[in-house]
């Protein structure tokens, strides 16, 4: 069970959508990337702490110390912007970008992280909050919860201890111009590019934003993705007292998602019965069974939503298609398997120029029939068990512990799978590994696979050769043959 988890939370971490919103420039960055010196003088919010480095120590809730530096780099009003440089060992570090605001009457500031980068190491995102002092330089009884991620909570401590860097890392410069950029950017998901693992997750602060727009079709994904975070916190409970406004969302959404689910497997499917279940907070599956199948359930709901997303920013991205289509070629897409159960496309970029504010969209259709026939072959006991044991680790007894989870594990194999990524400049020649499908829904259901890209430059929709992956899939996780082994002959 604790392998269904690690894969629902991986599904979940891959297609969540994420970015920012551009503040109003407070000086504290020039245009080319230069940083300006933070200085100790009146101008500077007093309720906001000292631009520049500060020197951030911690642990976790089992007791193992971390450390950081911890960068604010602009602050506008209350609102601030910056990074983490996370230390682990004497070698490895990772990057994360946050905002935040300061609380004028309390002192409190509030920081949340939208993009991690790494080699190989995702630590989750997290929500920070600490005590700021009078002098502005120290940072007091800080705490930290994750949003996404590894589980767990912690508490910390930072104080100042210089100016702003003269050279900020690229990713912490503001690009982003224009709402479908920047929505684009709140939507994307997670890559990895040249070695370096990017994840991310939305600013809900530009999602706001992005939500008084008067292009209506921005104003419904930013309030999508938003009601998404607030089902999310209301079902991991995650806010104490969550505003009238959140419950909205998450209510609105919820229905939206059991329409869809309905759309796509029928009114009386299993599937839809559980994802109506997870989004009523009244219902006795919420109330009594979510702390032992949260991660399922809460990819199922994720799945559907990140599915839906999906569909409509195609929708919004064909509308804005800027230039000609891409001649055969000038986009690349290569299958690939991460092992134990990711398959990926390596896509690359061909076009002998560089691609501006590039929107990467993949898409698996799953044949939802073959699903059901796969779930009612293993209700039977006549499952092809090279096709779920291996890859999961779930003997029959474990996915037979109760209907719901048995329906759940179905729902996640039937759901359309694929991501979502946007890259401000895309190099040429430069390609990058991005989200497909765990192998699981490709090799039992896999029916139609899709890539979109949608550039400055151009734009291309291509399909792509599903039977061989999915032949590739079913390789990756039958089990081979155990050898027996040679007799010995005696010479």
């Amino acid at each position: 069970m604790n392998i269904i988890k690690k894969q629902a939370r991986r599904a979940l971490a891959l297609s969540c959508a994420v970015g920012f919103m551009i503040c109003a420039d407070s000086g504290a960055v020039e245009p080319g990337g230069r940083a300006v010196r933070a200085k100790r003088t009146k101008a500077q919010s007093p309720t906001t702490p000292l631009l520049g480095k500060w020197a951030l120590s911690g642990q976790d809730a089992s007791g193992k110390k971390c450390s950081a530096t911890l960068v604010f780099t602009r602050q506008n009003g209350n609102a601030v912007r910056g990074y983490f440089r996370w230390r682990f060992g004497s070698s490895q570090t990772a990057l994360e970008l946050f905002s935040g605001f300061c609380e004028r009457s309390s002192g409190t500031i509030r920081l949340e992280g939208y993009e991690l980068q790494g080699h190989g190491r995702f630590v989750g995102f997290r929500s920070y909050e600490a005590i700021l002092s009078a002098s502005k330089d120290e940072l007091r009884e800080g705490s930290w919860h994750m949003l996404m991620g590894a589980q767990g909570t912690g508490t910390w401590s930072a104080r100042w201890v210089d100016k702003v860097p003269d050279k900020l890392p690229d990713s912490a410069l503001e690009k982003e111009k224009g709402e479908w950029a920047i929505l684009c950017r709140n939507l994307s998901g997670g890559f990895v590019k040249k070695g370096l693992s990017v994840w991310r997750y939305p600013c809900r602060n530009a999602l706001r934003i992005l939500s008084s727009s008067e292009a209506a079709d921005i104003v419904a994904l930013a309030e999508l993705r938003l009601g998404l975070e607030c089902l999310r916190e209301k079902m991991l409970n995650t806010r104490a007292s969550p505003d009238e406004q959140s419950l909205r969302r998450a209510a609105e959404v919820g229905r939206m998602i059991v329409d869809f689910t309905a759309h796509q497997f029928g009114r009386d499917n299993d599937a839809t019965d559980l994802v109506r279940d997870v989004t009523d907070e009244h219902s006795s599956l919420y109330n009594e069974q979510m702390h032992r199948a949260q991660a399922m359930w809460m990819s199922v709901v994720g799945l559907s939503g990140e599915s839906l997303v999906r569909s409509r920013v195609i929708q919004a991205a064909r509308k804005r298609r800027k230039g000609s289509e891409f001649p055969d070629k000038e986009i690349r897409a290569t299958f690939k398997i991460v092992k134990p159960d990711d398959g990926l496309l390596t896509v690359r970029n061909c076009a002998k120029k560089d691609l501006h504010h590039c929107l990467i969209i993949t898409e698996l259709a799953v044949d939802k029939a073959k699903v059901a026939e796969a779930a009612l072959r293993q209700a039977r006991g006549d499952a092809a068990n090279y096709l779920l044991g291996p890859l999961l680790g779930i003997d029959d007894a474990t996915l037979k512990e109760t209907a719901k989870l048995q329906a759940g594990y179905w729902a996640w194999v039937g759901i359309d799978k694929g991501t979502v990524t946007y890259l401000h400049t895309w190099k040429d020649g430069t390609g990058l590994d991005v989200g497909l499908s765990p192998l699981t829904s490709l090799a039992i259901g896999g029916e139609a696979a899709s890539l979109s890209v949608y550039s400055d430059e151009g734009w291309t929709e291509i399909s792509l050769p599903v039977s061989s992956m999915k032949a590739k899939a079913v390789a990756a996780i039958k089990p081979k043959p155990r050898s027996r082994p040679r007799p010995r002959t005696r010479r």
